[in-house]
């Protein structure tokens, strides 16, 4: 997956009232938790994904999530989605 670029950064820092953080491909709100004990399972599963991205298996995840996408809104191929995403023109509203 591809990181998030300066100007995508730019424009979701303009849709979020709160400062943001960019992590690779996770955005954070708010990195630390106020409340009691919940840091500590923050960084347990920060740390689990952490060692997971390192794995041949987030691939095996991806194609699932590609392939489970694509056949949700009926698409064949990510070709046909590209086509159909190239006539539509989106919003963002806030």
């Amino acid at each position: 997956m591809e990181r998030i670029g300066k100007m995508e950064n730019f424009m979701l820092n303009d849709i979020f009232k709160e400062n943001i953080k960019i992590d690779e491909n996770f955005i954070y709100i708010n990195d630390k938790s106020e409340a009691k004990n919940q840091q500590q399972t923050n960084e347990a599963f920060s740390e689990k994904w952490t060692e997971y991205e390192k794995t041949s298996e987030k691939e095996k995840l991806y194609d699932f999530q590609k392939e489970w996408y694509l056949k949700l809104y009926g698409f064949d191929t990510e070709k046909d989605l590209e086509a159909v995403r190239k006539i539509m023109s989106y919003k963002v509203e806030t």
